[in-house]
């Protein structure tokens, strides 16, 4: 069955847009992270949902290759 999904074109703050497809599952994990009803979710919300979200995947990423990599140097 196919998903519901609104797309919304998001402006950034130094240019440019940022295009998401939202699923009401999208649209509710932001809710949650943001303590808002989906209704009351801003572009903004949904803006800084993703920016958080990759921030901490990034980091994660990094702080796990610097581990891999002192690992790696002791054998």
């Amino acid at each position: 069955m196919d998903q519901i999904m609104e797309k919304k074109i998001i402006d950034l703050p130094r240019g440019g847009q940022l295009e998401v497809d939202c699923t009401p599952q999208f649209l509710q994990v932001v809710a949650e992270h943001t303590d808002k009803s989906v209704n009351d979710i801003t572009d903004g919300d949904i803006r800084y949902f993703i920016h958080d979200a990759f921030k901490i995947a990034v980091d994660k990423a990094e702080s796990d290759q610097k581990l891999n990599e002192l690992l790696g140097n002791r054998g």
